[in-house]
């Protein structure tokens, strides 16, 4: 009777033997607090061998106190040891082996940050897009105004140089007068800006202003960058002028049409006068989170400048105009602009 009973344990006990050396893999296992492995199975590291460990976990917590970065651990439950290795240590096949690598927390929040960094990314990219268009577009409508002035006065001197050909002082006789001395018709052009003696004021103010020529040049000297050497003609003057940035740190400043100017008038004297230029100042303060930019730029009655600060998540900018326009009765119309 007691044959049943005893084959029964025997029974029971190489059953349990066989189950506690199934190895399951496990996903994630909390061992301690903050520390968990992840279970495979049927495979180890080549490291340091630890006899008479109890159990998996015990395994698991000399791995975690080796003081080997990211340390693996390998635990059979038959013999009852464990393997400390290193993470890049040979990997080995054997059946019945458990293989343990810890799991750090944050490689779950790494890509849900780096979605967000990019999100944000994305935003202050597309925000600083939308900006230079802007600035695109209040530049190409202050280059409009300025072809339209342009255009006035080309049309306002070929009236002056009908008033002047047509004059008494003229060497010809005026398109509206016959060869015989008798007029056909008033002049239409002139009008009032006729003097008593038929002739444009003497006052008249001349356009004495030529678009730069520039010629490709780059020099760098230290910190210093030169370039776009170009010529003009500017009221009155012959000016030499140049472009150069000048880069210290994570401060940049460039200058546009820099140079100087000679007087026309003083060439027949004996001294030279000197006249500085220029048309433009840009300054940047490039230091992470904080960005910095402005310029200002002067085309000739126009002036127009903007300003940028960047701050991630966030851009201020903003971008003005101002401008003095003739009409065609002389009067000057200010047009100032911004946004």
């Amino acid at each position: 009777m007691k044959l049943l009973p005893t084959f029964v344990a025997i029974v029971a006990v190489s059953c349990s033997q066989v189950f506690a050396q199934a190895c399951v893999p496990i996903a994630e296992r909390d061992i301690a607090p903050g520390y968990k492995v992840r279970v495979e199975c049927d495979q180890y590291r080549k490291g340091t061998s630890t006899p008479k460990v109890p159990s998996l976990d015990d395994c698991a917590i000399l791995c975690k106190n080796s003081g080997i970065t990211g340390a693996v651990c390998s635990y059979s439950q038959t013999s009852k040891i464990c393997v400390v290795a290193k993470p890049d240590a040979p990997l080995v096949s054997k059946a019945g082996i458990f293989l343990m690598t810890p799991i750090d927390d944050d490689d779950d929040k790494c890509p849900a940050e780096l979605k967000t960094c990019e999100d944000r990314y994305a935003k202050c990219q597309a925000d600083l897009n939308q900006a230079m268009q802007e600035l695109n577009l209040k530049d190409q409508e202050l280059t409009n105004e300025k072809d339209t002035v342009k255009k006035l006065q080309e049309e306002l001197d070929e009236a002056n140089k009908c008033c002047l050909n047509n004059g008494p002082g003229g060497s010809q006789p005026p398109s509206n007068q016959n060869p015989s001395g008798g007029n056909t018709e008033k002049p239409t052009h002139c009008g009032s800006s006729l003097s008593a003696s038929g002739v444009f004021p003497t006052d008249r103010k001349v356009d004495t202003t030529s678009n730069t020529s520039t010629a490709k040049f780059q020099r760098r000297l230290g910190p210093l960058t030169i370039s776009n050497i170009g010529l003009k003609f500017e009221s009155g003057n012959i000016v030499v002028v140049l472009d150069a940035t000048l880069k210290v740190g994570p401060v940049e400043m460039q200058v546009m049409d820099f140079g100087l100017g000679l007087k026309l008038a003083d060439l027949s004297k004996d001294t030279f006068s000197f006249i500085p230029s220029l048309a433009g100042f840009g300054l940047a303060i490039d230091s992470p989170p904080l960005d910095l930019a402005g310029a200002l730029i002067k085309r000739g009655d126009f002036y127009m400048g903007g300003v940028m600060a960047a701050f991630k998540p966030y851009i201020f900018q903003a971008v003005g105009a101002y401008g003095i326009i003739k009409k065609e009765n002389g009067e000057r119309s200010r047009q100032p602009s911004s946004s």
